[in-house]
């Protein structure tokens, strides 16, 4: 109704600007919002959570080689050789090491922590998380883990 009242040039042109930065004032709003809303990862029913895909992956080997450079958040690759529900672990052993030996020939296993669901044996995964010293022993914690691809090679 109060566009409908004769008004003067000026006013009509202030009350335009005004509408005009508010709407674009809630357009950068609402698409700074959904911007930050579809950037988060939200954990699957599955209980896994995404990796992030900035940092570069290493093998069990790698990690282990050179375990004192690495103690801050990384991100491995390997096969569960073993889990442990009850106790939230599994054991990760190197892919390419899987793909020569199989999962029961492998000597070098990686415990991690993981309090999510379970993956199975012999799944390849993806594994966020830092190494850290429990009871004198490394283990790796993981923050995040998600099921990569199945790996091929040895099945033993």
């Amino acid at each position: 109704m109060w566009l409908l009242v004769p008004l003067r040039r000026e006013v009509l042109v202030k009350r335009w600007v005004v509408i005009g930065c508010c709407t674009i004032g809630v357009t950068a709003v609402a698409f700074i919002w959904y911007s930050n809303v579809a950037s988060r990862s939200d954990p699957k029913l599955s209980g896994s959570v995404s990796v992030s895909r900035n940092d570069p992956i290493l093998g069990v080997d790698a990690l282990m080689k050179d375990v004192d450079r690495h103690r801050e958040k990384v991100q491995i690759e390997g096969v569960v050789s073993a889990v442990s529900a009850d106790k939230q672990t599994l054991a990760l052993i190197d892919l390419r090491e899987f793909q020569l030996c199989g999962i029961d020939d492998c000597a070098l296993t990686l415990p991690v922590l993981w309090t999510g669901a379970m993956p199975s044996v012999k799944d390849l995964v993806k594994v966020e998380g830092r190494v850290r010293q429990s009871e004198g022993k490394l283990i790796f914690v993981a923050s995040a883990l998600e099921r990569a691809r199945a790996p091929t090679g040895n099945s033993r």
